[in-house]
C-alpha cells in the first residue's frame, strides 16, 4: 500500500525544486535570440493581427512549426499581456509537468524515491535548464511526447487505462513539431516489439487495450481541424512547405548547413545529462537482463513481468530518439530532450535497487553490491573538487561583481553537496548520501542558472534591447545586417529587413530629398560594421550605439529585399529546388524579409 503521505512530501519536493530552478525570475532576463524569440515574436504578432489559423514572423507566413507553441503563447499574452514573463510561464508549467509525470512514472515501477530521484535527475539535468528559457518549443514538444510514451507505457505495461491520454498528448505533440511525434511514437513502439518479443496473444491483448478505432478518432478530432483551416487559409501552400520541405527537407539536411555524424547526440548526452550518464550504459542492464520467469508472458502480466516490460520500453524510447536523430542530416542539441526523462528513469530504477541491495548487504555483511554506490561516491566527490577549484579560476577571470559572485556561490553549493555526500556513504547512510547529492545540484543549479542567463543577456542581447527602445520612438524603416534577430521585432513592434551583402545597400534616385524623405536605419555589430562602412562611405550617419551593437542612419541609402518565404514558395520551380537542395540560396526556415505590417487590414471579410 502506497503511503499518501510519503508520496504528498516527494511531489510538494518536486515542486519546490520546479519553481527554484524554472520559475524564479522568469521576466529577469530578455527575449533570447533567436530560438525564443521567434515563438515570442510571432505570439505577439498572432495578437496584433487577431490571425489565429496562421502563423506569421516578420509579418509574413512562418512555415517553420505547426500551430500550438503560438497558440500557447497568445494565451498567456492575452492573459498577462504581453511580457517576457508571459512568453515563458506557460513552458515552465510544462516543465513541472515532465517532473511530475517522470516521479508517477518512476514511482509506479519502485518506490516513491526512486520517483523522486527521477524527477530531480529530469529537473537538473544541464540541457533541460539550458533551453528551459531559450527554445520554448522544444520543451512543449518534449512534455507531450513524453506524457503521451508514459500513458502508453501505463497503458500496455502497467495495466492502467490511460489511453485517452496517449491519444491527446500524441495530437498536442502533432500540433507542436508536426508528424515528427508520430514518426518516433510508430519508431519506438516497432523496437520494443522487437525487444521484448512478445507471444501472439499478448501483442493481441495489448492492442485491444489501445482502442485503436476510437484513439485514431480523438487524434484526428485534435490535429485535422487546424491543419484543414491553415490549408484554406494559404491555398494549401502552409501544409505543402511544412511536410515537404519544414519535415522531409529537413531530416534530409536541406535546411541545415551544418555538419552532422553519428555520434553527435553521445556528445550531446555526455553534457546534457551529466553527471548522472556516467551511470546510463550500467542502467539498461535490468532492463535487458531476461528473467526467466518472463520467457512466456501471461496475458495479465504479473507485477515483476510488467514492471521489467515497462523498463524495456523506456529503453526503447531512449534508443529511438538516438537512432532516429543520429540518421537526421538536421542535427539540433534540443532533439535530444525526450530522452532524459526516460534516461533519468532508467538510473534512479537502477540507483533504488542498489539502495535496496544495500540492505541486505549489510545484514549479511557483502560487500558487493555496495560498489556500483561507492563507485558514484567517488565520482561525485571528484566533480565536486573539481568544480571548486575550476570557479576560483574562473571568478579570477570575472570583472563583474554579481557574476563572480554567483559563480563562487554555485560552486560552494554543489561542492558542500558532494562532499557531504561522501561523508554519508562512509557512514552508510545510503539514501541521505543521495540527498545531499540533490540539495547540493537544486542550490547550485538555482544559483548558475540564474547567473548564466543574467551573463547571456548581458554579453548578447541588454544592448540590443536599449537600442530597441531608441527605434521604437522612430518611425523609420530598420534593417540590421548580417544577422537575424527576431528580438528587435518583439520590442521594436515592426518588421526588420535582413541583408546578408553590401550590394543590396542602394543609392537613391534622387539624392536632394534624402534627408527630407528617406528614413533607414541599420543595426550593425562591431564584428561586421567595417564591411559595411566600406561599402557604404559616407552614406551612414551614426544614430546610437550600446556596447558592441549600433545603429546608423542611411538618408542616401535604399535597402534592396529579400522575397518573402511566401512569394520563394509559391514559385514552384524555386520550391523543387529548396526540397531537393539544388538552390544556391541556402535553407529557407526564417523570414529575413520585413513583411507588411499592414497586411492583417488588408484581408478581405
Amino acid at each position: 500500500m502506497r503511503d499518501k503521505r510519503t508520496e504528498l512530501f516527494a511531489i510538494t519536493l518536486i515542486i519546490l525544486s520546479g519553481i527554484l530552478l524554472y520559475f524564479l525570475k522568469l521576466a529577469s532576463v530578455g527575449i533570447t535570440d533567436p530560438g525564443e524569440a521567434y515563438y515570442a515574436e510571432a505570439g505577439r504578432e498572432m495578437i496584433e493581427s487577431g490571425d489565429y489559423v496562421v502563423p506569421h514572423l516578420n509579418y509574413q507566413i512562418y512555415f517553420s512549426k505547426p500551430i500550438l507553441t503560438f497558440w500557447m503563447i497568445a494565451f498567456a499574452y492575452k492573459v498577462f499581456g504581453v511580457s517576457e514573463f508571459s512568453a515563458r510561464i506557460l513552458f515552465a508549467v510544462l516543465i513541472l509537468l515532465i517532473l511530475l509525470s517522470t516521479y508517477w512514472l518512476a514511482s509506479r515501477l519502485k518506490n516513491w524515491r526512486c520517483g523522486l530521484m527521477a524527477s530531480l535527475m529530469t529537473a537538473t539535468a544541464p540541457l533541460f535548464m539550458a533551453v528551459a528559457k531559450l527554445s520554448p518549443i522544444d520543451i512543449a514538444f518534449t512534455c507531450f511526447w513524453d506524457l503521451a510514451m508514459f500513458a502508453l507505457i501505463a497503458t500496455l505495461c502497467l495495466n492502467t487505462s490511460f489511453w485517452p491520454v496517449f491519444y491527446v498528448m500524441l495530437a498536442l505533440a502533432a500540433l507542436t513539431k508536426g508528424p515528427v511525434a508520430l514518426v518516433l511514437a510508430a519508431l519506438a513502439f516497432f523496437i520494443f516489439l522487437v525487444c521484448e518479443r512478445p507471444p501472439l496473444h499478448v501483442l493481441s491483448q495489448r492492442l485491444r487495450k489501445l482502442n485503436l478505432p476510437f484513439g485514431v478518432l480523438l487524434f484526428a478530432l485534435i490535429t485535422v481541424p487546424w491543419y484543414l483551416a491553415v490549408g484554406r487559409a494559404t491555398d494549401g501552400l502552409f501544409p505543402k512547405v511544412f511536410f515537404l520541405y519544414e519535415n522531409f527537407a529537413r531530416f534530409a539536411g536541406r535546411t541545415n548547413l551544418a555538419h552532422t555524424n553519428w555520434y553527435h547526440y553521445l556528445i550531446v548526452s555526455l553534457y546534457g545529462f551529466f553527471p548522472w550518464i556516467l551511470f546510463l550504459i550500467p542502467s539498461f542492464g535490468p532492463a535487458f537482463r531476461r528473467p526467466q520467469h518472463l520467457d512466456s508472458l501471461a496475458s495479465d502480466l504479473t507485477s515483476s513481468q510488467a514492471q521489467h516490460s515497462a523498463l524495456i520500453f523506456i529503453a526503447c524510447l531512449i534508443g529511438t530518439i538516438f537512432l532516429f536523430f543520429s540518421c537526421s542530416r538536421t542535427q539540433l542539441d534540443t532533439y535530444l530532450l525526450p530522452a532524459l526523462a526516460p534516461m533519468a528513469i532508467l538510473v534512479a530504477n537502477y540507483f533504488e535497487s542498489k539502495l535496496e541491495d544495500s540492505k541486505s548487504s549489510l545484514v549479511v555483511g557483502s560487500q558487493v553490491s555496495l560498489r556500483p554506490l561507492f563507485f558514484a561516491s567517488t565520482i561525485f566527490l571528484v566533480i565536486g573538487c573539481l568544480v571548486l577549484v575550476a570557479s576560483v579560476i574562473a571568478a579570477n577571470r570575472i570583472a563583474e561583481n554579481d557574476i563572480r559572485y554567483g559563480v563562487m556561490a554555485a560552486a560552494l553549493s554543489m561542492a558542500a553537496g558532494y562532499v557531504a555526500q561522501h561523508w554519508f556513504y562512509r557512514k552508510q547512510k545510503y539514501g541521505v548520501m543521495f540527498t545531499a547529492i540533490f540539495a547540493g545540484t537544486i542550490l547550485a543549479a538555482t544559483i548558475a542558472g540564474q547567473t548564466a542567463f543574467t551573463l547571456l543577456d548581458q554579453e548578447g542581447q541588454r544592448d540590443l534591447r536599449l537600442l530597441c527602445d531608441r527605434i521604437r520612438a522612430t518611425d523609420a524603416q530598420v534593417a540590421i545586417f548580417r544577422t537575424f534577430k527576431p528580438s528587435i521585432m518583439f520590442y521594436i513592434k515592426r518588421p526588420v529587413d535582413s541583408f546578408f551583402h553590401t550590394s543590396q545597400l542602394l543609392p537613391l534616385d534622387d539624392e536632394n530629398n534624402a534627408d527630407r524623405d528617406n528614413k533607414l536605419l541599420i543595426i550593425a555589430h562591431d564584428k561586421t560594421l567595417g564591411e559595411l562602412q566600406a561599402a557604404a562611405g559616407n552614406r551612414l550617419k551614426l544614430f546610437e550605439r550600446r556596447g558592441n551593437w549600433s545603429v546608423w542612419q542611411a538618408p542616401h541609402a535604399k535597402l534592396e529585399k529579400v522575397q518573402s518565404l511566401k512569394a520563394i514558395f509559391t514559385n514552384n520551380n524555386a520550391f523543387e529546388k529548396a526540397v531537393s537542395g539544388e538552390s544556391d540560396w541556402g535553407p529557407l526556415t526564417v523570414p529575413y524579409a520585413g513583411g507588411d505590417p499592414d497586411w492583417h487590414s488588408q484581408k478581405p471579410n
